[in-house]
This record gives C-alpha cells, sequence and structure tokens, in this order.
C-alpha cells in the first residue's frame, strides 16, 4: 500500500486539510503542538477506525467546533489499484461509516483493508506504527517469542498459539478433568454404571411378576377391610363430636349465668357506693383550710406572774427618804430610790402583760366557737371527722370510676358468653339426634389416622405392584428403554473418548510446532534487529531477545538494556520493531509510520538513522514526523 493523500474534513483540530505524500520517504516537519500526533492517528483511524470508550480516537480527537469526525485518505493498494477511503462518524462505533471508492471510476470497491496492510490493528500498532518515546521493549507477563510467533500464526500478538493451547486445554477439561473425576467422559462412565445397576433391578422385577400378582390380590382385600374401618371410625367420631357439643353447651349456659352473677354484684356494688356519694356530697364544697389553722400573737411572758410590785416600790421610795432625812447618808438614799424606781416598772409592765393576755383569750375562745359552728353545717364534731369526711368522698371518685370499668367489663364478658352460648346451641343442633359416644375425639380420631395412614401405605404399594405388572412401576424404567439408553450413553463415551485422545494429540502437536518455530524464529529476529542496530550505532552490534522478554545487548559481552542510555535504548527498540515489520510482513508493502523517534538520538545518529530509513523506503513508503526541521537527501519534506 502506498498512501497519497490525506484529506481531514474534520478531525481534532484540522478542519478540511489536506496533506500529500510520495513513495519512498517523506519528512513532515512541526513544531510541537502542530498537528503530527494528530496526523498519524488520522492515518490509523482510516485503516482501522476511530474505536470506541474514552481513550479512543472518537473522543481524543473530537472536533473542536463539535462535527462529526470524517476523512479521506487516497491509496494504492498492492494491486495497483488507486481508491479512496472514506470514513465518518456515527452516533456509536457500529453506526460509522466506511466507504472505499474507485479513485478513477468513483464506484465502490470491496477491498479488506488488514488483508492489505498484512496485520490486524493490534500488531499494526506494535510493529510499523512506532509513535515517540517508546523504548520500554518489555510488555508484560507473556514472552517476545511466544507474541512473535503469534504475530506469524494469526497477525496478532494476542492470539495464537497461547489462545490456540488454552481452547485446547478448557475443551479437554470439558471431557475429562486434571483432577478428580470430573469431566464428560467420568460422567458418562458414572451414568452407564447407574444404568446397568438399573438394568439389573428392571430384570429382577421381571421375574417377580407372578409373585405381584398375588400380592396385589392380597393388597386390594387389605385396603377394602382399611376402608370399612375408617367408614366406622368416621361414624363414632361424629358421635364424640355430638357428646363434646352437648357438653360444651352446658357448660356454656353455666358459663353465662356465672357472667350474669358478676355484672348483678358489680351494679349493686356501684349503686352502693353512688348512694354513699351522694349522702357525703356537701363535702364537695371544701373548708378553707385557713380556717383550721389557731390563731395566736405573741404574748408578753411575765417573769415575776401576777406579784405586784407597786408596794415594795412605795415602800422603798419612804425608806430612802428617812435615810436621807433622818441619817443624812446621801448614797443609801439614792440606792433605796433607784430600786423602788426599778421595781415600779415592773409593775407598769406585768399590769399591761396581764391586759394583752386577757385579750388574746378572748380571741382564741371566739376563734373556737366559730369553727364549732362551721364544723356543725357539715354535722361534723371535730375537725378529724370532717377530714375524714372529705377523704371519703375523694375516695369514692375513684372506687365508682372502677366500680363504672368493672361493671362495663362484665357486661362485656357476659354478652360474649351469650354469643358463645348462641354459636354452641347452633352446634348442639346440627348434632341432634346423633348418638353420643363416649369414647373421646382424640382417641377416634389418632385411631381413624392411623387407619389413614395403613390404607395410603396399602395403596401405594398396590399402586407399585401394579406398575411392575404393567411395566411401568413408579420410579422404574422396563428393561427394553434402559437397554437402549445403556446403547447411547456407550456410544456417546466412545466419540468423547476419541476426541479427548483427538484433543490430546492436537496439543501435543502444537506445542512441538511452537518449540520448533521457536528455534526458527527468534535467532532470526535477533540476526535482523542486530543488523538494523549496527547501521544505527555506527558499530557491530549483537541484540538478543530471549524467552523471557529481557533484551540484551553488547559487542562481545551482553549487558541488560537498562545499562545503556535511553538514546541507545531507544535505538534498540527500533531496531527490534522494524526487525520484526521486516519478517511479518516481508510480503506485503506496509508503510512505516515513525513520529519523533529521534528526539534522544545525536547527530552522527540520527544521520545513520536517516541512512537506514532510505534504505528501507526503496522497498515501502516511509513517513516520519518530526519536531526538528531538517534537510535530507531523498526525502520529499512536507511542513506543516
Amino acid at each position: 500500500m502506498i498512501i497519497h493523500k490525506l484529506h481531514l474534513v474534520s478531525f481534532g483540530k484540522f478542519k478540511n486539510k489536506t496533506v500529500s505524500f510520495e513513495n519512498g520517504l517523506n519528512y513532515i516537519y512541526g513544531e510541537n503542538e502542530a498537528g503530527k500526533s494528530t496526523l498519524m492517528a488520522f492515518i490509523k483511524a482510516m485503516l482501522y477506525g476511530f474505536g470506541s470508550g474514552v481513550k479512543s480516537d472518537r473522543a481524543r480527537y473530537a472536533p473542536w467546533d463539535g462535527t462529526k469526525l470524517s476523512g479521506e485518505m487516497e491509496v494504492t493498494l498492492s494491486d495497483a489499484r488507486r481508491v479512496i477511503i472514506r470514513r465518518e462518524q456515527g452516533k456509536t462505533k457500529a453506526a460509522d461509516t466506511l466507504i472505499i471508492l474507485d479513485a478513477v471510476t468513483g464506484a465502490p470497491v470491496s477491498v479488506s483493508l488488514e488483508d492489505e496492510l498484512g496485520v490486524g490493528e493490534a500488531a499494526f500498532l506494535k510493529t510499523v506504527f512506532i509513535p515517540q518515546l517508546q523504548a520500554d521493549i518489555a510488555g508484560g507477563d507473556k514472552e517476545l517469542t511466544e507474541k512473535l510467533l503469534n504475530l506469524v500464526t494469526s497477525g496478532d500478538t494476542d492470539t495464537g498459539y497461547e489462545e490456540a493451547i488454552g481452547f485446547l486445554t478448557a475443551e479437554k477439561r470439558l471431557l475429562k478433568a486434571f483432577r478428580g473425576d470430573g469431566g464428560r467422559i467420568n460422567e458418562l462412565k458414572r451414568e452407564i454404571t447407574e444404568l446397568k445397576d438399573a438394568l439389573r433391578e428392571a430384570e429382577e422385577d421381571s421375574r417377580t411378576y407372578f409373585r405381584y400378582i398375588s400380592e396385589e390380590k392380597a393388597l386390594s382385600e387389605e385396603t377394602e377391610v382399611l376402608k370399612r374401618h375408617i367408614l366406622d371410625f368416621s361414624t363414632k367420631i361424629s358421635g364424640a363430636k355430638a357428646k363434646n357439643a352437648f357438653d360444651a353447651l352446658q357448660k356454656g349456659q353455666i358459663d353465662l349465668e356465672k357472667a350474669e352473677n358478676n355484672l348483678s354484684e358489680a351494679e349493686k356494688n356501684l349503686s352502693a357506693a353512688k348512694e354513699r356519694e351522694e349522702a357525703l356530697s356537701v363535702f364537695r364544697k371544701e373548708i378553707d383550710p385557713s380556717v383550721f389553722s389557731v390563731y395566736e400573737e405573741p404574748v408578753p411572758s411575765a417573769k415575776v406572774g401576777n406579784v405586784s410590785w407597786i408596794l415594795p416600790a412605795a415602800v422603798l421610795s419612804l425608806l430612802s427618804a428617812g435615810v436621807l432625812g433622818v441619817f443624812k447618808l446621801f448614797i443609801p438614799a439614792v440606792g433605796f430610790l433607784i430600786l423602788s424606781a426599778v421595781l415600779g416598772a415592773f409593775a407598769i409592765k406585768n399590769k399591761k402583760e396581764q391586759k394583752e393576755r386577757s385579750e388574746h383569750e378572748k380571741k382564741v375562745l371566739a376563734r373556737q366557737e366559730n369553727i364549732k359552728a362551721l364544723l356543725s353545717e357539715y354535722g361534723c364534731k371535730s375537725i378529724g371527722e370532717y377530714t375524714e369526711k372529705r377523704a371519703e368522698l375523694l375516695s369514692l371518685s375513684e372506687t365508682i370510676r372502677l366500680l363504672e370499668k368493672d361493671c362495663a367489663f362484665c357486661l362485656a364478658e357476659a354478652e360474649a358468653k351469650k354469643g358463645h352460648l348462641e354459636r354452641l346451641s347452633e352446634i348442639a343442633a346440627a348434632y341432634e339426634g346423633v348418638e353420643t359416644v363416649e369414647t373421646s375425639e382424640n382417641t377416634l380420631t389418632q385411631k381413624l389416622q392411623d387407619a389413614n395412614l395403613k390404607l395410603q401405605e396399602k395403596e401405594r404399594a398396590l399402586m407399585t405392584v401394579r406398575g411392575v405388572i404393567q411395566g411401568a412401576s413408579e420410579g422404574k424404567k422396563a428393561p427394553d428403554l434402559i437397554e437402549t439408553e445403556i446403547s447411547c450413553k456407550e456410544e456417546e463415551l466412545m466419540e468423547a473418548e476419541g476426541r479427548y485422545n483427538a484433543l490430546c494429540l492436537a496439543t501435543e502437536t502444537l506445542e512441538d510446532v511452537f518449540r520448533q518455530l521457536s528455534m526458527d524464529f527468534t535467532p532470526r529476529i535477533n540476526k535482523k534487529a542486530s543488523e538494523f542496530l549496527s547501521v544505527l550505532t555506527g558499530q557491530e552490534e549483537s541484540l538478543l531477545l530471549d524467552k523471557k522478554y529481557a533484551v540484551t545487548m553488547g559487542r562481545g559481552e551482553h549487558r541488560p538494556l537498562e545499562a545503556f542510555s535511553g538514546g541507545t535504548m531507544d535505538q534498540a527498540f527500533l531496531s527490534v520493531r522494524l526487525a520484526i515489520a521486516s519478517l511479518l510482513l516481508e510480503d506485503k508493502n506496509t508503510p512505516v509510520f515513525l513520529d519523533d523517534v529521534f528526539i534522544q538520538y545525536d547527530e552522527k545518529r540520527e544521520e545513520n538513522a536517516f541512512k537506514l530509513l532510505r534504505e528501507i523506503a526503496k522497498d515501502k513508503q516511509v513517513i516520519l514526523f518530526s519536531c526538528r526541521k531538517r534537510e535530507t537527501e531523498s526525502a520529499h519534506i512536507i511542513e506543516l
């Protein structure tokens, strides 16, 4: 395939952008953000579609103006036909459109782009489509040799040998588990064994045919006897139920009478309580409690009781005058005079207190008379009697409430008993004329249940016997039917074992081919990659990939790739990618795409790289994107 022209109708930042290429080496220059990676993504989208998901070209390169992704690419196919590849984004990946037209006539043509390129999208991205700064060769747990062999056999690194081995292993497990007794083969063997056991049982049943004939007759007679017993028990149970109904009716009448007596007693108690409440109705009006407090005021205390202090005071007064007049003693006279004054004061005070106490006693007596008059209105002789009757009135309210509640309960109970008695009367009426039986209903019911169980057992046995007689007893098959099943299972087992043996042979053959291809193919990759690396470095180089996906290189002594500079690692990576592409696509004219792969190269090695690319461009188209502007011979230079 040779790409002639790109027309980005609407893709990423580009709108109606046209870029033309020539056969050989094409050098596309553009500064950062000029759109070089966008052009590479457009080429991939034209070849394999826009993809799906948040990381797809559909999401990453959605046009800035909101229009649909669309574009064209004009190419020449391996059969020399020149066509136009046209793609347009739909609402979903399934709705995307792909049209391939003849560039001369405009007529639609049928072309498989994957067949034209020689690889699927996954292998395309791992070989000829080389983005920038991809020097990491290690890619996971799978071995590189296996990936390369998968590319040879299926065109996709993720399918091929490993997928085939996985499929064969899964199919073998379905037929026979690697551990234990699982799998269809073992299952068929178990089923055949079970069917043979069933066949022996069926044959034994056939041999006992005539014995079952006699058993059938005996069982029939026993079931008839049991049916008569059951009928008898059913009749007796009706008699027992009649007796229970009449007994229950009698008890219901007694219960109703008792409930009505309880109601009458409760109503009587309620009436008495209400009469007593009416008798104490006068106590509903409460006397103010302050009326009952004792009226007291401070009363002066008499230190000397009722003794009159006036006479002593007068005597002392005269004595002081005599002492002063007769004896001319001034000091004693003054003393007698002072004492006389003190006694006079005591006399005045005592007189006042006596008067106040007398007035207080009169008031208390008057208060007590008022209280007695008030109590007499309630028919009480004391405050205690009034308090007791007042408390009794208050307690009667709660007593009446409880008695009313008791009356309501007794009334409801009587009504319930009356309703229950009516239902019992209806039940008893249903048994009118039935002869009662003294045996308990539970005993008769248990005997009836036992008889029914025996009857069911006999009927099942009878059914089994009749089934055997007819060749189709319950849970068993006729011998000829079992023999047919055994034959079918044995045929299926033979086919399964044959398929299992074929799968084992296919697995062994595939593993042998894989080992042979590994021995042949990996050295070819190493040789070709070493040749390319020698051109890039300008020295004789040896690059090896082992089956652990590790890369080593050197000039004599090999060292891990991590021991070299980033630029050398990039050059080793490019060499491996170009080697894989040259071997896998040696019969395909698939273009090679590179995006700024020379970032870490020095001038000498960059020139060597251009030399290598010009050599490759002699056989297939090479499209190189770079952010560095330079002139290079034999190259078509395009500036974005």
